[in-house]
């Protein structure tokens, strides 16, 4: 199984787990004090469309957030990943001058558990913290060319806190940041029978930055609240 199924499949089993996961004290109508409590939330993140983690991409994202008990919640993010603006700006009349049709797209999945500790609050609202792990991945290749192409690969994991409400009983507003650990890398092969090579994205002049270990997140995400 390749390094990239493996990251799916796990964050995909860690999501489900915690999904089936509930508890008999779990009422999800109305908190103590009569507010509306979510006991479901999609989001995306407005900004994400424009640019992403690769600088030249964006992407059309979905998260979902469910709570699990009174203090905890689950969440799970599927993105569609293609080129941005910038991509098209910088890049696209260059290879569009060699007579190369080029292809960008990938995916990325992410998977958050939160704990939220607001006394007068149960989750999804409040102040939480809790673990985030994130896998992208973006694959540029010439269009009909199996064998030639370059994959940007981006794997962190953070500790993220943050806050959670709700305006109108409806609109979820969640921002957060974070701090973790990244490991950035890119694969490329350059055609049939050629090996994949894989190196550091510090190799590239253009990616001095993503060489840096630690990962800093700044997030905010914007949703409907059921």
């Amino acid at each position: 199984m390749t390094f990239t199924k493996t990251i799916c499949l796990s964050l995909t089993l860690l999501f489900l787990s915690y999904f089936a996961h509930s508890q008999d004290d779990f009422e999800p109508a109305v908190a103590k004090q009569g507010d509306f409590i979510p006991v479901f939330i999609v989001k995306t993140n407005l900004l994400a469309t424009i640019i992403s983690q690769n600088p030249f991409t964006g992407e059309a994202r979905l998260m979902f957030e469910k709570p699990l008990s009174a203090r905890d919640a689950s969440v799970f993010s599927l993105s569609y990943v293609y080129a941005n603006p910038i991509y098209r700006v910088t890049f696209k009349q260059a290879f569009d001058s060699l007579g190369l049709d080029v292809r960008v797209n990938g995916y990325r999945v992410q998977w958050a558990q939160k704990i939220y500790f607001t006394g007068n609050l149960r989750a999804p609202l409040g102040f939480y913290i809790g673990p985030h792990a994130s896998y992208y991945t973006t694959k540029i290749s010439p269009k009909g060319e199996k064998y030639v192409y370059a994959t940007f690969n981006f794997f962190n994991v953070n500790l993220i806190s943050g806050y959670q409400f709700t305006l109108y009983d409806m609109l979820a507003i969640d921002f957060y940041g974070g701090l973790g650990y990244r490991y950035n890398y890119v694969r490329e092969r350059d055609g049939l029978g050629s090996p994949i090579i894989t190196h550091k994205l510090e190799e590239l002049d253009i990616w001095k930055f993503y060489n840096f270990p630690v990962k800093i997140s700044l997030c905010i995400n914007a949703g409907y609240a059921f």
